[in-house]
């Protein structure tokens, strides 16, 4: 996998605001997938999910370094699975890894989908708490305005929501 020489960041309305980098990834036989939701699910079906979502952490963590000088208020954004950062071993290698590039004032903003909070309320409770106390931000994406959405909603300390369909 390589990150998409095309992809670019992108800022609010105003120019301000969070920057939002997405890394569109190209399989190995160098195939472009543009479908997320099938590399998802055949990443899923190979058990690969976990070690993607520490790839795009890591470009994103080296993509904050590069730029927080000339951005000193840069804000990633990185989508996230609860699968993936409720395992054991994440959370304590993410502080490391944010640690590790001297990035304590730059931390990511980690956006969970809502069907996967809706799926797994526990899960989700235990996993933002420990980010919360490591200062990560957490996104909800999309609040669509639905009855279980707004319930969510109340239950977590979002840093950010999205408004609206999924994004």
């Amino acid at each position: 996998l390589r990150e998409d020489p095309g992809a670019e960041a992108t800022r609010g309305p105003a120019g301000d605001g969070p920057t939002e980098n997405e890394l569109d990834l190209v399989a190995a036989t160098q195939v472009e997938v543009f479908a997320n939701d099938v590399l998802e699910k055949e990443a899923a079906m190979d058990g690969l999910i976990p070690a993607i979502a520490r790839w795009v952490m890591v470009r994103a963590l080296d993509d904050t370094l590069a730029r927080r000088e000339a951005q000193p208020g840069l804000v990633l954004m990185v989508r996230q699975t609860l699968e993936t950062a409720a395992a054991t071993d994440w959370v304590p290698w993410l502080r490391d890894e944010i640690a590790r590039r001297d990035l304590i004032r730059h931390r990511p903003v980690l956006i969970f989908e809502l069907t996967d909070v809706l799926a797994n309320i526990e899960t989700a409770s235990a996993c933002f708490d420990s980010l919360k106390r490591l200062g990560i931000g957490i996104c909800l994406n999309p609040l669509d305005g639905t009855s279980m959405a707004m319930d969510v909603l109340g239950q977590f300390p979002w840093s950010m929501v999205r408004l609206g369909m999924r994004h």
